[in-house]
């Protein structure tokens, strides 16, 4: 599962920019970001830290919410942000772009006080709705993952119940059976399990 991790300064404000980001969900926990597309529909863990708390563990995107020290906590934590798979500053200054696209931050604008909604312009989504376009495109590769584990485990089921209707077969039949074919089925019986167990 992805991990968002909101920075901010002040904690109401990355509280509010969390519920509005999930202002379409039913679900009203700020630990989750239930994000559904077209191709694959998973959560992303949702994490909010303030700027005097940085380190994260593992892989995450990150999310900065604007304040007046935020390029300066962007320069002192340009390590942490190097590990993050994707980086995005919420902001409504449009002036700081330009210092940040040599560390590869995108910016996108919007006021959480004229939050009304996600929208496009120009048909690019812009602000909260653009933040929740680059979680969707970061949480994807585990998405996708997690539907091979699924659709792995699911056929894994389906060959073991095989296996285990083959021994039932294979016990009920070999009352009926002379010696030689009972003792050669039990041995494919056997040579299956194995097999699927990786025992030969």
């Amino acid at each position: 599962m992805l991990k968002v991790v909101v920075f901010s300064e002040n904690f109401q404000k990355a509280e509010r920019f969390v519920s509005l980001l999930k202002s379409n969900e039913q679900d009203s926990d700020l630990t989750k970001l239930n994000l559904e597309t077209k191709y694959f529909s998973t959560q992303a863990e949702l994490e909010i830290r303030s700027f005097q708390e940085p380190y994260v563990e593992g892989s995450f995107a990150a999310v900065i919410l604007d304040s007046e020290e935020v390029e300066t906590w962007i320069k002192s934590n340009s390590e942490l942000l190097l590990q993050a798979e994707y980086k995005v500053l919420f902001s409504n200054r449009k002036e700081l772009e330009a210092t940040l696209l040599e560390q590869e931050i995108e910016v996108t604008y919007q006021d959480l006080e004229d939050f009304k909604g996600f929208i496009k312009e120009e048909s690019e989504l812009v602000g909260l709705s653009r933040v929740r376009e680059i979680i969707e495109c970061a949480a994807a590769p585990y998405a996708f993952n997690e539907q091979e584990d699924t659709q792995s485990l699911e056929a894994q089921v389906d060959t073991f119940e095989y296996l285990l209707g083959k021994v039932k077969s294979t016990a009920k039949e070999a009352n009926f059976l002379p010696d030689e074919e009972r003792r050669q089925k039990a041995l494919d019986t056997i040579q299956q399990l194995m097999q699927h167990f990786d025992l030969d």
